[in-house]
């Protein structure tokens, strides 16, 4: 993709209900955009937990913790956005998809996420990273909540995507997204820089590795990993 550029935070746009509106029709009509939610959840199932407590920390209205409600009924889930308004459209999503009574609500920032210690068994995440403003924190507060060996798996753009995932995010902002997207791309990490930052955390192993032509993924556990 040529020279990779500096990394560039976003402005938080995620608390905007007109944003979750937005977000929503795009990936209701975009094949590949579900196919990313879809896949994600498919990596969850693979660790074959039959029923655990699941945080969710989200960035779309609800798609994550839907798709995960659909697939395992016998998951507590437990979905964390950073606004009512984000919140009330996630609840009209799961509503349509009839899992509304399946997942429960929560209002709350990742840097400082409302539970006790050791109350989950997974944290998922997708296209959240790049908006933590101090992803150490976020990372060390996903550890706190965690149990002992349980574990987080985290899906994030990247910022040294490829030529064709140049095309798709510019069909995305033709499509809708009005630029936010190539935005996103920008405030993204590579995957040695999510390494790095694992490093700084209070996380012992970690995993980070290229998952598609725009984004990477990342597996650890409050415990030991293996790779």
């Amino acid at each position: 993709m040529g020279r990779l550029r500096e990394r560039m935070p976003e402005k938080n746009i995620i608390r905007d209900t007109e944003f979750a509106k937005r977000f929503t029709t795009i990936v209701q009509r975009d094949p590949y955009f579900r196919r990313i939610y879809q896949n994600f959840v498919y990596k969850v199932l693979k660790l074959e937990k039959e029923s655990d407590k699941v945080l969710v920390i989200d960035s779309s209205p609800g798609f994550l913790s839907i798709l995960l409600a659909k697939e395992n009924d016998k998951f507590e889930i437990t979905d964390l956005s950073l606004s009512e308004g984000m919140i009330t459209i996630a609840k009209e999503n799961a509503e349509q998809n009839g899992v509304i009574n399946r997942i429960n609500w929560k209002v709350g920032d990742a840097e400082d996420i409302p539970f006790n210690n050791s109350t989950f068994d997974l944290v998922i995440s997708m296209n959240s990273l790049h908006h933590w403003r101090n992803p150490v924190r976020c990372f060390n507060e996903i550890n706190r909540v965690l149990k002992v060996e349980g574990c987080l798996l985290l899906c994030d753009l990247r910022r040294d995507f490829s030529k064709i995932g140049a095309l798709i995010v510019w069909m995305a902002d033709k499509w809708g997204s009005k630029g936010e997207f190539m935005n996103s791309i920008r405030a993204s990490y590579t995957v040695s820089e999510v390494q790095q930052l694992f490093a700084m955390s209070e996380f012992s192993e970690w995993d980070v590795k290229i998952a598609d032509i725009l984004r990477l993924f990342i597996k650890s556990k409050k415990g030991v990993i293996e790779k």
